[in-house]
């Protein structure tokens, strides 16, 4: 599961704000850089429950258990062969693919009676165990477009042939051919189609995603920085110098894109920016780092504005070259 967070970006406003073509990104998406969602109106969905891990098949005959049923209006994660349909520009129907929902406030109308008329087991479903709203824990489990409850067509054409002979041997009875005619208990299954069609339109990409990709990019962009480039003082700050090679190379990034920069800086065993081995820890809060001296120091991310603000003051870029 992705670690989603809105809002959806329509592919073409995805692509005005990474600058890139409507190919490159398709490229990204396909590649699995950039996963996408797809967005729904109001949908009708039944809640899935594995025994193993909360979201697998249920043991009993590749059967379901279900908590119960819901409308929701949201973003979902699908999987990567009807991402790829819709990016092809083809309408999906996903049918028993399980889903992902991704925000427990789409969710509406929870109901934990059973929806149908035919008792357990039907079709994929074994067992039903009824429960309040789990909150929460619906986006740890899986869900699918709720299927209605249908008569196969085989079983419809087959009654129906009974029917005919039934008229060809004289029996008029309409007792008699209604019970040739009434579908068995047996006979009903469900229709997964219902429920279950994606368009191309649908297509999103989470702001969560964007961002992901940013971060890449500013890592990608920012280079060693030559020795003329200085921050000036009479004492050299190592976290300074490192924080200056960034600068040097993304002048208009920010605070919190260089933090995001040196996280995942400190996480690499052959540091690209580090070049003196600086960082010991990273994490959302606080940086820790260890001077050539063996000092140990912190900087906490309420404190990190500043001396960004302080090292962009006090940055010297070296001459431009003369052209010859």
């Amino acid at each position: 599961m992705i670690e989603f967070s809105g809002p959806g970006y329509t592919l073409q406003e995805a692509c005005e704000i990474l600058k890139l073509r409507h190919s490159e990104l398709a490229q990204m998406i396909r590649s699995g850089d950039i996963v996408p969602v797809v967005y729904t109106k109001p949908r009708p969905m039944i809640l899935l429950y594995g025994s193993q891990d909360g979201h697998k098949f249920h043991p009993a005959g590749n059967k379901w258990v279900a908590l119960g049923t819901f409308y929701y209006r949201g973003h979902v994660q699908i999987g990567n062969v009807a991402i790829n349909s819709l990016m092809d520009g083809d309408p999906v129907f996903t049918q028993r693919d399980e889903l992902k929902i991704l925000e427990v406030n789409g969710i509406s109308g929870w109901e934990s009676k059973y929806p149908y008329k035919h008792p357990l087991p039907f079709d994929n479903i074994a067992g039903w165990r009824p429960t309040d709203f789990p909150g929460e824990l619906a986006l740890r489990l899986k869900s699918i477009p709720l299927p209605a409850e249908m008569l196969p067509m085989t079983v419809g054409l087959k009654n129906l042939i009974a029917s005919i002979a039934a008229l060809r041997e004289g029996k008029d009875s309409a007792a008699e051919i209604s019970a040739l005619t009434q579908p068995k208990p047996e006979d009903m299954g469900l229709n997964f189609r219902e429920n279950s069609e994606f368009h191309p339109a649908d297509l999103r990409i989470p702001k969560s995603e964007i961002g992901k990709y940013q971060e890449v990019i500013a890592i990608k962009s920012v280079r060693r920085v030559p020795q003329e480039a200085k921050i000036e003082g009479t004492r050299e700050n190592q976290l300074h110098t490192l924080i200056g090679r960034i600068l040097v190379s993304s002048p208009d990034i920010t605070a919190k894109e260089i933090w995001s920069v040196l996280e995942k800086e400190c996480l690499l065993e052959e540091r690209h920016l580090d070049c003196d081995y600086i960082l010991q820890a990273v994490d959302t809060t606080e940086i820790r780092w260890r001077s050539r001296y063996g000092k140990d120091q912190s900087l906490r991310f309420d404190s990190f504005p500043k001396t960004v603000t302080r090292a962009r003051g006090k940055l010297t870029l070296p001459p431009p070259i003369k052209s010859q």
